[in-house]
């Protein structure tokens, strides 16, 4: 006879049907002389987890005291050592439209429960190698597991199969074992198969990862910022004359950080020291993203002027001097900026101090700068062939954006979330 698993349920308990391999007389020799014994390294079971009913056909006919107390169940056993070829073990309570498992049998923590209506095969709590699937899954949770039914919080079963499926096989191991094995060799040797392509290849076949997805609730919250933000830069747009300088700049430079938002702080006319004539500076914005680093940033007003020139320069459109002074102001910036040093990082610290939290150290590390200005609009193909050119040319150092290409980036993102908010 060969040792196998199967689960029975009755209205109170889960039971496991435990048929032992060889006969049962070793078993109960385990029994005997052990508290718990461990079948398949996967269930932890004891005397007390032995369903009576096996020994008796009537709970009720049961000696007094505890049904499967241990004196009882060790006579039961030991009149029935040549005949009892299989026990049952309970090892879940029923809790409504739930089995849960019991801890100390599965060796978790948190609990587990399957709906009722769930066929439980070994299978969907042995991985390759005896690997448990219910102690692995808990060690990687911070709350109980509900799978099938109508809890809240549950997933699905079929979910839950295709979480087991992505447990190692014992194929995938070999291909692993033989990868990093190999890895070692190759150092050494010259004709050694490459296992990892062999790996590669094993894992795209057979393993199965579905991406995570954007929850449909932040998916309708990112929705609604986006449009916000793109109805106010397009009203901006239409009214540009209604905005001081300072105004259109500060509303601005928010639009940038919700859209840029590796960046916490924007501290407006930053001074930037020219030790070299003694005198001091001062750029639009200084960006300050998580980790300290400090760049750059100069908002113009649009204007509605194009940025490149009309008329040809040895056969080019050039940038008018809008854009180009705007450039080499910013390529200034950053050259003094990176020239202070340990200087210019202690200057503004000093003055930003109270402006910071604690213990936050601004840091010059190849500042980069942002020029934005001007408008896509009206550019013919030649001028915005010519505009992608010069925006290239600096783009190691500075990007130069138009409130078209925020726009875009707009558009894009509102379009993606709606998609998102609709699955």
């Amino acid at each position: 006879m060969t040792q196998s698993y199967s689960f029975q349920k009755t209205e109170d308990c889960l039971l496991l049907v435990y048929c032992p391999r060889d006969g049962n007389s070793w078993f109960l020799e385990k029994f005997r002389n052990e508290k718990s014994i461990n079948l398949g390294q996967i269930y932890s079971v004891s005397l007390e987890d032995v369903y009576s009913a096996d020994f008796y056909a009537d709970a009720h006919e049961a000696p007094d005291g505890h049904p499967w107390a241990n004196q009882t169940i060790q006579d039961a056993l030991s009149q029935y050592d040549d005949e009892i070829w299989e026990l049952s073990f309970i090892v879940g309570d029923r809790c409504g439209e739930y089995y849960r498992l019991k801890q100390k049998i599965f060796g978790t923590s948190n609990d587990i429960y399957f709906a009722d209506d769930i066929n439980l095969r070994h299978s969907h709590f042995s991985a390759y190698q005896k690997l448990s699937i219910p102690r692995r899954i808990d060690a990687l949770l911070q709350q109980d597991l509900y799978i099938g039914g109508a809890h809240p919080d549950a997933i699905s079963f079929p979910e839950y199969e295709r979480l087991v499926r992505s447990f190692p096989t014992r194929r995938e191991i070999f291909h692993y074992t033989n990868a990093r094995i190999t890895n070692v060799l190759r150092d050494f040797f010259d004709r050694v198969p490459d296992h990892f392509q062999r790996l590669d290849r094993y894992v795209t076949r057979h393993v199965t990862v579905r991406p995570a997805t954007t929850p449909t609730a932040v998916a309708k919250l990112e929705l609604i910022k986006y449009q916000s933000i793109l109805d106010k830069l397009e009203s901006m747009l239409a009214y540009e004359d209604a905005y001081t300088e300072a105004q259109w700049q500060n509303e601005i430079v928010e639009i940038v950080r919700l859209l840029f938002p590796k960046y916490l702080f924007a501290f407006r006319e930053a001074p930037i020291f020219d030790d070299d004539r003694g005198t001091e500076r001062s750029v639009d914005f200084l960006l300050v993203d998580a980790l300290g680093n400090v760049d750059l940033l100069e908002i113009k007003k649009p204007r509605s002027q194009t940025i490149m020139s009309l008329s040809y320069y040895r056969n080019n459109h050039v940038p008018l001097r809008e854009l180009a002074g705007t450039v080499m102001q910013l390529e200034k910036y950053i050259f003094l900026l990176s020239r202070s040093g340990r200087k210019g990082e202690t200057r503004l610290q000093d003055l930003y101090a109270n402006r910071l939290p604690n213990d936050f150290i601004l840091q010059i590390k190849n500042p980069q700068g942002f020029a934005l200005l001007g408008r896509h609009e009206g550019l013919s193909q030649e001028q915005s062939d010519d505009f992608e050119v010069v925006r290239r040319q600096y783009k190691n150092l500075i990007d130069i954006i138009t409130y078209d290409d925020l726009i875009r980036r707009l558009q894009v993102s509102i379009n993606e979330f709606a998609r998102l908010a609709q699955t």
